[in-house]
């Protein structure tokens, strides 16, 4: 949180939320990293007012979260590069979808991600701190 005060702060500007990237277990079993994403985003959300957006995948959620059903009210950004990306049963449907990693832009060497809102312009503008 010290590190995003010094860069502005999030709600300097229309932002979206802060972002869990979850992605690595750091050799912790299920329960305890379970128990740290819980702890983890209500600290954000009491300090920011919003939820964090958690962005993993559906096999990292089931196998290194031990597959809780409960979203603690995060949006979902799923890695997924597949046709149709695979939810985690604690949401519904996804917010954003990464669907590759190796996506071309005009003046950037090599691939960047590729990703997809889930939403209309309005619902994105809601999301984020103004």
């Amino acid at each position: 949180m010290d590190t995003v005060r010094l860069a502005g702060g999030w709600n300097a500007s229309s932002t979206l939320p802060l972002m869990l990237d979850l992605e690595d277990a750091d050799k912790l079993p299920p329960a305890a990293v379970w128990a740290w994403v819980q702890a983890f985003c209500g600290d954000v959300q009491q300090l920011t007012g919003k939820a964090v957006l958690m962005y993993t995948g559906f096999y990292f959620w089931r196998d290194q979260c031990g597959n809780p059903q409960d979203s603690l009210g995060t949006p979902l950004w799923v890695a997924a590069y597949i046709p149709k990306p695979l939810v985690p049963d604690a949401w519904k449907n996804w917010t954003f979808w990464q669907y590759t990693d190796a996506a071309k832009v005009p003046g950037i060497a090599g691939g960047v991600d590729g990703d997809y809102f889930n939403g209309d312009k309005a619902a994105l503008e809601a999301m984020c701190f103004n």
